[in-house]
């Protein structure tokens, strides 16, 4: 079955332009950040970026899709990333509150769990336990 198309929101969009203007191909920590601070799926970037390259490809013939276009003018639209710019050096400094109910609350204050690859891939994408 089909998946429903994507209705990118116009800030969405901007962010994903100024980021195929800096570079045209991501790399799988650049897609997962990107996914993150505009919340979509990896796979929703992954597809955007090569409907753009093939758009890109068709509107600029002969020219290579690798080289990245002139940096944007300081007027142009410009979102900042939410994420560190190393995110692989960076993901143990970043930290999740612990999921506690109230009452543990005081026992467990200031506790908290480091976010890396492994356990943000299961909070983004969690597994369907107990459907058979």
């Amino acid at each position: 079955m089909r998946r429903a198309r994507t209705a990118f929101t116009y800030e969405q969009l901007v962010a994903l332009e100024n980021k195929f203007k800096t570079s045209r191909y991501l790399s799988v920590v650049e897609r997962l950040n990107l996914a993150i601070q505009l919340q979509l799926s990896e796979t929703q970037v992954k597809i955007w970026f090569q409907n753009r390259r093939t758009k890109w490809k068709k509107h600029n013939p002969g020219q290579d899709a690798n080289t990245p276009q002139t940096p944007p003018s300081s007027d142009e639209t410009q979102i900042q990333p939410i994420l560190p710019a190393n995110p692989i050096t960076s993901f143990s400094s970043l930290l999740l509150p612990p999921i506690i109910s109230p009452a543990n609350s005081a026992v467990l204050q200031g506790t908290s769990i480091p976010l890396t690859l492994f356990n943000l891939n299961q909070i983004l994408m969690p597994q369907n336990v107990g459907f058979n």
